[in-house]
């Protein structure tokens, strides 16, 4: 496994690439709209129909799943709690909710898992980002933020038309797992797939917000509940689930991801706090560059 502190800042720096090419004016803020649908409907279903396609289908994927949705309700349930203390309202108390039990596992924890531990692991990743930070994001998550933003009668199927690309991705993986595809086609997926790194982190440089000056007091709980308290949380149930090393390291590296960018996606269109949801972007992946190496540390000192 390579060193993961060395990592993590060649993986910002490709967001730093995407912050230079804003401020240069090569892409602009609202580019992220069009780059976010090349992630979601693209690259991402390329990236994790290439995973599964070489990765069995073996039960500690159904642990990883199980973790993944055990530690975001914790999470979440543990954030609800702080929102009715710091008697959070509105439009605010609905993205505060809305991040509470999601990290970036699939915008930045694939690419750091795949760095980390290998294509071959990175089905681990996506199971965890799928049937854990999904069903959360587009359930509770939505909930929430049709609650105390702009109502919708369409929050179902918005969250069906996110949700489906990624798990009709995996599904068709594991289908055609032992079929060969013709060569044009398999170069194209290919293609697309190693194009995710790349413009994920792009989308991620450009959508970094540093407006939430108002919000300091919010962000910071959020960023602790997102880079401290989600993580242990994880690491406690790693120690007593005592899972094989390459499933505790996938699990304790998904689960200290910072905000997760599709909040302000969803946030954007139900009209929660703008400012506050990009302001714990900023805040929670900028940290995250020494946290996520400490937590990886941590787990490798406990030999989870």
């Amino acid at each position: 496994m390579v060193n993961p502190l060395g990592l993590t800042l060649g993986i910002f720096l490709l967001i730093g690439v995407g912050v230079v090419a804003r401020r240069l004016g090569l892409l602009r803020f609202e580019d992220r709209v069009a780059l976010n649908n090349i992630i979601i409907f693209i690259c991402l279903p390329a990236l994790i129909f290439t995973a599964a396609r070489e990765a069995p289908l073996e039960a500690s994927l159904l642990w990883v799943s199980a973790i993944s949705l055990g530690i975001s309700l914790v999470t979440l349930s543990i954030g609800y709690g702080i929102a009715r203390l710091a008697h959070f309202q509105g439009p605010l108390l609905g993205a505060f909710l809305l991040a509470s039990g999601v990290g970036n596992t699939g915008y930045l924890g694939y690419p750091l898992t795949q760095a980390l531990f290998g294509r071959e692991h990175l089905v681990k990743a996506v199971f965890f980002d799928i049937f854990g930070t999904v069903i959360i994001l587009f359930t509770v998550g939505i909930y929430f933020a049709n609650k105390y933003g702009r109502s919708s009668d369409n929050a179902p199927r918005q969250a069906m038309i996110y949700a489906a690309p990624n798990l009709a991705g995996l599904i068709l993986g594991f289908a055609l797992s032992n079929v060969t595809l013709l060569g044009p086609i398999q170069l194209a997926i290919d293609s697309m797939a190693e194009a995710t790194t790349g413009v994920i982190m792009l989308s991620i440089g450009i959508s970094l917000s540093a407006r939430f000056g108002r919000h300091f007091g919010s962000v910071t709980l959020l960023t602790i509940l997102k880079l401290a308290v989600m993580p242990a949380v994880a690491l406690a149930a790693l120690v007593v689930l005592d899972l094989s090393p390459v499933v505790s390291g996938v699990v304790l590296l998904q689960s200290s991801m910072p905000v997760a960018l599709m909040t302000f996606v969803i946030g954007d269109k139900y009209e929660l706090d703008r400012d506050f949801l990009s302001g714990a972007i900023l805040v929670s992946t900028t940290l995250s560059m020494l946290t996520i190496p400490a937590w990886i540390e941590i787990a490798s000192l406990l030999h989870l």
